[in-house]
């Protein structure tokens, strides 16, 4: 608008250009010819570039005057060419006849059509429609510069301007104004020298802006009424009408510059607006700051204005706005808001908007906002309504797709700086019935909810919230400390506000609301009702310092995942919850082939066991459990196979079953009880033992039990620092176990040894999967077996069988093992035995030492000692013949030891007695008689 008046003011500069041009040619009143030769020579001069007039004539009708046709101004010399400054079809100017009698010039009328004004302003700065200064009176000589030009234009009886046109460029600014089809009817009456009172119309079809936002095309109208007292250097508005588009305004005031600096006050006063006509003058670019918004409504300003140039702040104002009918519609939000009345009182550092009227979708809505002090701005104001939280989704985080709504009754106060929203003070009530809300970040959509709570800057007092899931409900009540003041504080700068809860959470949900949260590996599924009943107290953003008390239950849970050997098929639990301890009032699970029961206590919990990265678990003791464990059946080898050698052949690559959480990072001491564990298809039952866990170390001491009707005891570890490859380690005893139980089992020599063995020994081992076990299994152990017997068979019978008849016997296939020991150990993947020592039935005496693989590969030396009697009869003429030449050698042998051999594999296994030995203990003679006799019957080396 300063622009606009700017160049309305160089078109009336311009005006009194043509009127000098006009009081030029009247002064001579020469012939036409002469005159427009004059004229265009002193106009020239006066203007200092080219003026041109088409030709001059004079009239006396309706006046003394002189018409000047075609004229035109050029610009300056050193301005291009190609364009006038100024050109009119015609200037038609008219003098009262009797002051001119006595020779002074009153001009009556001024009348020039169709002007057509181009100002032009360069990115140097620049202009073309700067002029020498031109003098026309003594009055005008007193005038300030800016004055002269519009003094002598209000001088005139009546200045009138039709189909005009006026163009200005600023290539300093990028900026264009066009005023298209401009008409001004002015009139003067001069009552006193040097007092003047002028009314006039300025009427522009078409006024089109061009700037960086550009301004949309408009109409103006002006009507305007106006005193000028050049004595005292006074101007009073009486009235002016001025009409943009559809928009009427009409403005009083007085303006004075009789004082060293100008005052002015002036009131400004509209008629009625729609809203629709205001936001037809905005630009393009800030229009689409309203795309899909609807936006209806009228309203009147009444706007008082002052000003003084000697104060620091000269402009100051104050007024109101009534608004009627307002409308307002966002296409995203479900809804409309409507004002039938609202005030807005403003200020020059302050306004307030009271709503008196209003609804949003069918609800009240009333309030004021009271703002204060622009350049720090403070609000004070309450709003209070009823709204559908679909108004709030459009400002939730859109990552995590919100979906919100519900109906909300509110009263809010808000009181302090609007820059510094930590400092806001926010007080207020909120209630909210028929809620849903859904997040990509929630397990599953919350179906229903309702909210009744008060809130101010410290304190959020929730009197109820209740939340119904698909999978359940929740509840909660009580306070929050300090949560506006976080929620608000500055993101940029560290957060020294920690909110505290205060109150109580009840609900029954079922964790099946979990499974979208667990791996995907193995496909789990989470099942179960859980109801709590929790007190809360504490911080809510760091969990070390939330307390919680109160009872946890889960009822018919289960567990299924496909990377476990066997599923959870339920699982019951009750908990109690006091700060910094979780009591195991029960815990039952049942496996499908398993069953466990757990009681006790977990001492310091949280925040140690919580998936937080803020935890810092270093300068944190561990939480602590206390047990005792019981179970009628545990069976290790399905619940897990990759520990148990027998449930998968070594390669088969069995899938891990066995998951890190089954033993979380924690510390503990209880007792285990079982009537029967399951391990390596062996049953142990009456099992019981202390357990110990600390630092991923889990130790079992004071292990007691039955196994092939005899007892173990013994104890064991294992070390889960590596989680990938445990440790185990252990001592174990064993006594007046069943012998071929055991060896069928663990040696594969099934139905050889029967009778009690008593072991003592020491085991390690590494890994979780059987070829690992295996091949790292190292044991040693004492084996003693008293009274037993061996069942022979296959090649080691019929050996045995051949050698019986050396002293014309018969050997039994069960034989007699008496005082058996030796010393069992296990490495490099072989069981070995050293020096086992047993009676054979009346054979003799048997020592064998060597191993077996897990292969299946045999490699046993050794040595059967025949008694002194199976000595003597091998040495009888019986088997020999004539014992005096064979005792010839001069040798005496009481009792012959026969080196053998076992080889094959325990599915084939070979058997070879060194018949040398005889040789080598009774001379040659004998071990040919002996040959001869078995031969065929028994392989010999």
């Amino acid at each position: 608008m300063n622009k606009l008046l700017k160049i309305l003011g160089w078109t009336v500069g311009i005006i009194v250009v043509l009127l000098v041009i006009a009081v030029v040619a009247l002064e001579l009143f020469f012939p036409a010819e002469k005159a427009r030769q004059m004229i265009v020579e002193k106009a020239s001069a006066a203007m200092g570039r080219p003026v041109n007039v088409g030709s001059v004539d004079f009239s006396i009708w309706g006046g003394l005057g002189v018409t000047l046709d075609s004229v035109v101004v050029d610009n300056p010399p050193d301005w291009p060419a190609d364009q006038k400054m100024l050109t009119a079809d015609k200037v038609d100017v008219k003098v009262r006849i009797l002051p001119l009698i006595s020779g002074e010039y009153r001009l009556s009328k001024l009348i020039i059509d169709r002007p057509v004004i181009n100002l032009t302003k360069t990115e140097t700065g620049a202009n073309n429609f700067t002029f020498p200064a031109t003098d026309t009176s003594a009055m005008t000589r007193q005038m300030p510069e800016e004055t002269r030009s519009a003094a002598l234009a209000v001088s005139l009886d009546e200045l009138r301007i039709n189909s005009g046109q006026v163009t200005y460029v600023d290539d300093s600014s990028d900026m264009s104004i066009a005023l298209n089809l401009m008409n001004l009817t002015t009139s003067l009456d001069n009552p006193q020298p040097g007092q003047f009172k002028s009314e006039g119309r300025l009427e522009v079809d078409r006024v089109i802006a061009v700037t960086e936002d550009t301004i949309k095309p408009v109409t103006l109208a002006l009507r305007y009424d106006v005193d000028y007292d050049m004595n005292r250097k006074h101007v009073l508005l009486h009235e002016a009408d001025l009409r943009i588009n559809q928009l009427n305004f009409n403005a009083t005031g007085e303006l004075d510059h009789s004082g060293p600096a100008m005052t002015a006050r002036g009131n400004v006063r509209s008629n009625q607006i729609a809203v629709r006509d205001l936001f037809s003058l905005m630009p393009p670019a800030q229009m689409t700051l309203l795309d899909g918004y609807t936006i209806e409504g009228d309203f009147t300003l009444n706007a008082d204005i002052q000003y003084d140039g000697a104060l620091e702040d000269a402009l100051n104002y104050s007024g109101n706005a009534d608004i009627k009918n307002m409308l307002l519609e966002y296409q995203k939000v479900p809804g409309q808001l409507r004002i039938a009345s609202a005030l807005i009182d403003f200020k020059r550092d302050n306004v307030r908007f009271n709503i008196q009227d209003g609804s949003f979708n069918d609800k009240p809505l009333k309030g004021y906002v009271y703002v204060e002090n622009f350049d720090a701005p403070r609000v004070n104001g309450e709003l209070a309504g009823e709204i559908n939280l679909a108004l709030v989704r459009p400002f939730l985080p859109a990552e995590t797709n919100p979906e919100l709504s519900g109906d909300a009754a509110f009263a809010i106060k808000a009181v302090g700086p609007v820059k510094q929203v930590d400092s806001l003070d926010l007080s207020g009530t909120l209630k909210v019935t028929n809620g849903r809300y859904a997040s990509s970040k929630l397990p599953e959509p919350v179906e229903s909810f309702t909210v009744d709570m008060f809130f101010d800057k410290r304190l959020v007092r929730v009197n109820t919230f209740t939340a119904q899931m698909p999978s359940g409900n929740v509840a909660f009540s009580g306070r929050i400390n300090d949560l506006l003041p976080y929620i608000m504080a500055d993101s940029t700068e560290p957060v020294n506000v920690h909110p505290e809860v205060d109150g109580t959470v009840e609900g029954s949900l079922n964790l099946a609301m979990l499974n979208p949260f667990l791996p995907e590996e193995g496909n789990p599924k989470l099942a179960g009702m859980m109801n709590m009943n929790l007190a809360l107290a504490g911080d809510v953003i760091e969990p070390s310092g939330l307390r919680i008390r109160g009872n946890l239950a889960v009822d018919n849970g289960s567990y299924f995942d496909t990377t476990l050997a066997e599923p959870v098929e339920r699982f019951d639990a009750r908990l109690t919850v006091v700060p910094d301890t979780i009591r195991i009032d029960q815990f039952a699970a049942k496996f499908t082939t398993s069953d466990m029961n757990l009681t006790g206590s977990l001492i310091r919990p949280f925040p140690y066991l919580l998936p937080l990265k803020s935890v810092d678990r270093e300068n944190m003791e561990k939480p602590f459990l206390q047990f005792q464990m019981t179970s009628h059946r545990f069976n290790v080898d399905s619940m897990f196979p990759e520990v148990s050698p027998t449930t998968a052949e070594p390669g088969s690559g069995v899938a891990d079953t066995i998951a890190p959480f089954i033993l979380p990072d924690i510390n503990g001491r209880g007792t285990a009880t079982f009537d029967t564990v399951v391990y390596m298809d062996v049953d142990f039952t009456n099992l019981n033992g202390n357990i110990v866990i600390r630092d991923r170390k889990v130790v079992v001491t004071d292990v007691v039990g039955k196994v092939y009707t005899g007892d173990i005891k013994g104890e064991t570890s294992i070390d889960l620092n590596d989680w990938e490859n445990p440790v185990y380690d252990g001592r174990f005893a064993a006594t007046n176990i069943e012998a071929n139980d055991f060896a069928s089992r663990f040696t594969k020599f099934d139905g050889l040894v029967y009778g009690k063995l008593n072991m003592d020994g020491t085991f390690n081992a590494a890994g979780w999967e059987p070829d690992a076990l295996l091949n790292t299994l190292t044991m040693s152990s004492d084996a003693l077996m008293r009274e037993g017997k061996i069942q022979t068979g296959g090649a080691i019978r019929d050996g045995l069988q051949a050698l019986a008849k050396l002293v014309d016997d018969e050997i039994d296939v069960t034989q007699e093992l008496r005082n058996a020991r030796t010393k069992i150990t296990v490495e490099d993947g072989r069981v070995k035995f050293d020096k086992l020592q047993s009676q054979l039935g009346q054979l003799g005496d048997v020592e064998v030492t060597g191993s077996y693989g897990f292969d299946g590969t045999l490699d046993y030396t050794g040595t059967i000692l025949l008694s002194e009697k199976q000595t003597a009869d091998v040495l009888s003429g019986n088997v020999v013949g004539d014992i005096t030449s064979f005792l010839g050698g001069g040798k005496s042998v009481k009792r012959i030891g026969l080196p053998l051999k076992i080889g094959g594999t325990i599915t084939n296994p070979t058997f070879t007695i060194d018949y040398n030995a005889i040789a080598d203990q009774a001379g040659k003679g004998a071990l040919d008689a002996i040959s001869g006799k078995l031969k065929g019957l028994i392989p010999q080396k």
